[in-house]
């Protein structure tokens, strides 16, 4: 009888299990910040499909997040281990250990300095390497890449003069949960980065603003000792700024408030990742151009150039060939800034 009731039990809950999994219609992880697999076209002779099957059914797996919360606090509490999939907390903030990869570096040298010699070879360039949260963190792990292994590479290596602001970050100017940087924090890297370009930095009437929650990239990964934060950003009168997104052929806004809903809230700021922008401000009339190469850390930083400047292009060469650059109408005489993340860096593959 007891076998019985067992087995029972057992059928009830693989039906229920399979049921909601099957009727499981989320589109989004916000616990992964990803979206979810959409359901196959049913193909019965195309291997792909069964394939494409499994991964939809996993995606959607009922009780899918229950899942993974289980599993990492079972490494911490049951394994005792000190950091999950690389990531480990101190002091209320989440770190992930990343390698330094000599080849990743010394791709993006040479690209960088090929771009800048085919192309702007009669500009001033410049370069801003965004050091990472660890490397304020008094907590350190022997492998863990640390800004001060490659700035010296930089420095040495680029054609082009290395505009270091290192020293003017803390801990408390990136998220918790991520590794990016919270925007409220960055006037001052604007303002040394206008002024190491020779350029004025147009003072704004600045109002901080938060939406939420944020859950950054580094959460899911994390023994769930620290919780969901907000994300912060700096408003100002946008009246005469047009920001255009090559992409979509449409004009975006500088802060899409919707993007809190995006699998990456981060999103909010010029509406991610994107090709080509072009913004332009009718209210300044200083003569000051910019074109920037940046990855996603430089997209909190621009809404605090955008005062400053008749004009910035942004060029994300991670969706924009380097190849097509020609047909671009860059503007002429402008400056040149290459704004990346270590982690981009260090993973420059990603480079086109």
């Amino acid at each position: 009888m007891y076998k019985k009731i067992t087995i029972i039990c057992f059928l009830v809950f693989a039906i229920a299990i399979s049921l909601m999994t099957i009727l499981n219609r989320d589109t989004i992880s916000y616990l992964e910040r990803r979206k979810l697999k959409e359901f196959p076209k049913v193909e019965l002779s195309d291997p792909d499909f069964y394939a494409d099957l499994d991964d939809y059914l996993t995606d959607h797996l009922a009780f899918r997040d229950l899942f993974i919360k289980t599993e990492n606090l079972t490494n911490k509490y049951v394994l005792k281990m000190s950091d999950n999939d690389g990531v480990y907390s101190d002091g209320g903030y989440l770190f992930d250990i990343l390698i330094k990869d000599e080849k990743s570096l010394n791709n993006l040298i040479q690209k960088t300095n090929d771009l800048k010699n085919t192309y702007f070879s009669d500009r001033d360039v410049y370069f801003v390497a965004i050091p990472r949260k660890n490397d304020y963190s008094a907590r350190y792990f022997p492998l863990d890449l640390r800004f001060a292994e490659f700035v010296d590479d930089l420095r040495q290596g680029l054609d082009m003069r290395f505009i270091d602001i290192s020293e003017l970050l803390r801990l408390d100017a990136y998220y918790h949960t991520d590794i990016h940087w919270s925007q409220d924090k960055l006037m001052d890297i604007a303002r040394y980065i206008c002024e190491m370009m020779g350029d004025e930095f147009v003072e704004f009437d600045a109002h901080i603003k938060k939406t939420g929650p944020l859950y950054g990239s580094l959460y899911s990964h994390s023994f769930y000792d620290i919780g969901a934060e907000e994300i912060t950003y700096i408003d100002y009168d946008m009246s005469g700024v047009k920001v255009y997104d090559l992409e979509s052929d449409s004009y975006i806004a500088v802060y899409d408030l919707s993007a809190i809903n995006h699998p990456d809230a981060y999103d909010l700021f010029l509406g991610g990742p994107s090709a080509y922008l072009k913004i332009t401000n009718a209210n300044v009339t200083n003569g000051q151009k910019l074109i920037v190469f940046r990855d996603s850390f430089a997209s909190a930083l621009l809404p605090l150039l955008i005062p400053s400047y008749e004009t910035i292009e942004v060029i994300d060469l991670r969706y924009y060939s380097e190849s097509l650059l020609s047909e671009l109408d860059l503007i002429e005489g402008a400056k040149v800034l290459y704004i990346y993340g270590t982690e981009f860096i260090n993973q420059s593959g990603a480079l086109r």
